[in-house]
């Protein structure tokens, strides 16, 4: 079964809050800073992390984007 891929449209802590379990979310690198995105989990999820959330990044040279998938 192919993965379903969603294109962000919102701030990054939104999306990322938004996830479900195996999603896989792509920010486009000409609207989102690569920094931010990867730094977001242990700066603006810390809850979500005590939780036991977790998230992957990735980045696609090839469609210049960073994919961030939702690992736990």
């Amino acid at each position: 079964m192919k993965q379903k891929i969603r294109i962000a449209t919102l701030g990054i802590t939104e999306e990322f809050r938004k996830m479900k379990l195996g999603e896989v979310v792509r920010f486009p690198c000409d609207k989102y800073k690569y920094n931010s995105i990867r730094s977001t989990p242990s700066t603006s999820l810390v809850n979500e992390m005590m939780e036991g959330k977790r998230w992957k990044t990735k980045l696609n040279f090839e469609d210049k984007c960073v994919e961030v998938t939702r690992i736990a």
